[in-house]
């Protein structure tokens, strides 16, 4: 247990930047699938923003995506929570993100930014960071059912309260508690 709490800032800090190339990525592709991809409905002689234009928007997006993470929770740990609490998360944080970029886009930048290829980063970037965060949460649970990465807990006192907690705790392995 001590090791992966030693290593708990370093997995926490590699929590980010894995999140910061899933948005990057989710960007990257969305852009490849509305301008270059066989799926694209751009025609050759089709006006639209340059590359360099789209891509340099990546460091700012990608860091005002990680705040707004951070504001939305989600490097907050996750032993107890339910699946559907973080996905609530994932897809909050994506919403303010994608309200905040096309605002931003609007006041700042230029309207030619397109919209289709930001709808495709909104979904890409939300079932890309579910997909991550959940086989993340399965590795966790089965390790943590296998006895590893346990915290420990002292229950003061005793009550009919103290029991039930106790048995709660008995009851799911998986949360990585141990009384």
């Amino acid at each position: 247990g001590s090791m992966i709490k030693n290593n708990q800032k370093y997995l926490n800090g590699l929590h980010v930047i894995i999140d910061a190339l899933i948005v990057a990525g989710a960007y990257i592709l969305a852009w490849w699938l509305k301008f270059e991809s066989a799926l694209s409905n751009v025609q050759p002689g089709d006006w639209h923003l340059p590359m360099e234009t789209y891509f340099s928007a990546i460091p700012y997006i990608v860091a005002g995506y990680l705040i707004i993470y951070r504001f939305c929770n989600m490097y907050t740990p996750k032993r107890g929570t339910k699946r559907g609490s973080e996905l609530f998360r994932i897809i909050e944080a994506n919403v303010i993100g994608a309200v905040v970029m096309t605002s931003v886009l609007f006041i700042i930048w230029q309207q030619h930014f397109s919209r289709s290829m930001i709808a495709l980063f909104f979904a890409l970037n939300i079932v890309l960071t579910a997909a991550f965060r959940l086989t993340i949460r399965e590795i966790l649970t089965t390790v943590r059912a296998k006895g590893y990465n346990m915290k420990h807990v002292l229950v003061v006192g005793y009550s009919r309260a103290a029991e039930e907690y106790i048995d709660r705790i008995r009851t799911n392995p998986h949360w990585g508690y141990v009384v």
